[in-house]
């Protein structure tokens, strides 16, 4: 199962179907979503503009924020990437185990 498992193809799977699900969550969540993940953004922007501090030093609380925010993106992914392939192993498992017991019961 493993070479199933390390296949590029369930990466492409995986792409395809990350875009076709992202595309339909933001028709039908997705003005919530961006209003949210905005409105997150501006308080922390203007947070950071009250600060008593250099230009400097804010600038770099930002590049750590979006660091950070990067960050959570590709371990996010990469959690979801790995999942969906479970899930491929899962199915095929399951069809090989369906066909093996239609098999079993189709000798009885």
């Amino acid at each position: 199962m493993e070479e199933i498992f390390e296949n590029p193809i369930l990466k492409e799977f995986y792409e395809v179907r990350r875009n076709a699900l992202e595309t339909t969550i933001l028709k039908e969540q997705g003005k919530e979503n961006t209003i949210n993940i905005e409105k997150t953004q501006e308080i922390l922007s203007n947070e950071i503009r009250k600060l008593e501090i250099n230009n400097e030093v804010k600038f770099r609380i930002t590049e750590q924020i979006e660091q950070f925010e990067n960050a959570l993106n590709e371990e996010s992914d990469l959690l979801s990437r790995n999942f969906y392939k479970i899930g491929f192993i899962d199915a095929i498992s399951l069809i090989k185990e369906v066909k093996d017991n239609l098999e079993k019961f189709k000798k009885i």
